[in-house]
């Protein structure tokens, strides 16, 4: 997000974005199990979460929340166990379950974070059991080198910061970044660009594929040095451009994960209208909601 928009403290609006960002896929089974009894359908929820900027204590927030036929009440929210207990919350109530980020889990983070270089962020999601990422603007904030460091591990310093100061060595990301638009000079991905969760019940198998996308205009809200020999290209070009492998990769659902400024809701549904009408749901960071088509 821009530097106006993604600062510390804004708990309020990354819990808002995993409450829009709550999906759940009805799918109907294509095919028929042994003894021919086919399952109606697959119910998959996917939660996902952007902004969380290295949050890891609770700021003693909490939002409005009802269950169905309830009327609202307030909800503590905030800080890496609250939202790790929702997401178990969650995970048990629902079979099929993927957690997903849409950018800016690092960067702009409070000393609790950021003095550490984020190392406890990734460690805390990969606690919660965060499956994929795209990355966001701050995810630059230390350079690609150091961001490779957090999806990698190691103690390799890049920064004026001591890495490994907690975890010795650090181990990096569990979750995977995912970055098709994010090209290196070479003209490969920075992370891998795609990748597919298979979810299965009664002999069914149904594939979820994710597209991860980073904003092109990323250059422009980062030091220069940060992203020195990458480039970033049009984001529904590179999506539509991904959508034959995973078909092939045997996703028949497909999200998009893009990092979007929270008040460019009008800029997100323009770019889900330039995707395949074959990309289901595009999840566009702090829009009001994923589409699916």
């Amino acid at each position: 997000m821009p530097q106006h928009v993604g600062r510390p403290g804004t708990l309020r609006r990354w819990l808002m974005a995993l409450a829009a960002a709550a999906l759940v896929l009805g799918l109907t089974a294509c095919g028929s199990p042994p003894g021919g009894a086919r399952p109606g359908r697959m119910q998959i929820t996917l939660l996902g979460l952007n902004d969380f900027h290295g949050n890891l204590q609770p700021p003693g927030l909490s939002v409005n929340a009802a269950d169905a036929g309830e009327a609202p009440r307030p909800v503590a929210a905030g800080g890496a166990a609250h939202l790790a207990a929702l997401v178990a919350a969650e995970r048990a109530a629902h079979l099929h379950t993927a957690v997903v980020a849409a950018g800016d889990l690092i960067g702009a983070s409070p000393l609790v974070s950021s003095l550490f270089l984020d190392e406890p962020t990734i460690e805390a999601m990969n606690l919660i059991g965060l499956d994929f990422a795209s990355t966001g603007n701050h995810e630059y904030d230390q350079g690609w080198h150091e961001l490779k460091r957090m999806q990698d591990g190691g103690c390799e310093r890049y920064t004026a910061k001591t890495p490994c100061q907690l975890s010795h060595p650090f181990k990096g990301a569990r979750f995977r970044y995912l970055t098709a638009n994010t090209l290196r000079s070479d003209g490969s991905t920075l992370f891998a660009p795609t990748a597919v969760k298979f979810f299965e019940q009664d002999g069914v198998r149904i594939g979820v594929g994710f597209i991860g996308l980073t904003l092109r205009n990323t250059p422009h809200m980062v030091r220069a040095s940060g992203v020195q020999g990458l480039r970033f290209t049009d984001e529904a070009d590179a999506a539509n451009a991904r959508i034959p492998a995973l078909r092939a990769q045997g996703a028949d659902v497909i999200v998009v994960l893009i990092h979007e400024a929270a008040k460019a809701a009008s800029r997100c549904k323009t770019r889900a209208a330039r995707a395949s009408r074959a990309t289901s749901c595009p999840s566009c960071g702090a829009c009001p909601a994923p589409w699916t088509w």
